[in-house]
């Protein structure tokens, strides 16, 4: 079910995220971030963890600007902060 949810309903869901992006994006309510960036993140980071059964890690990226928003939700220094020292 994981399997078929990552090849047929995932990509709808990024189109939505995507859109709510927009042309220009940076975060998800504008030029600065915001709890919806703060609360969005874990949940997109565990589709990346290779956790999941049946989930690929690599599956968001054929979804560019997804990663690059993740990219820069990870950079902002209290979360960056956080990451390093779970490393």
């Amino acid at each position: 079910m994981r399997t078929e949810w990552v090849e047929t309903k995932l990509g709808e869901w990024m189109g939505k995220l995507v859109a709510m992006l927009g042309p220009d994006p940076k975060f998800i309510c504008g030029d600065n971030i915001s709890m919806a960036d703060y609360c969005l993140l874990p949940s997109l980071a565990k589709f990346q963890a290779g956790f999941i059964d049946h989930v690929p890690p690599t599956c968001l990226d054929k979804f560019p600007i997804i990663t690059a928003y993740l990219d820069r939700v990870r950079a902002q220094p209290a979360i960056k902060a956080y990451y390093d020292s779970k490393k």
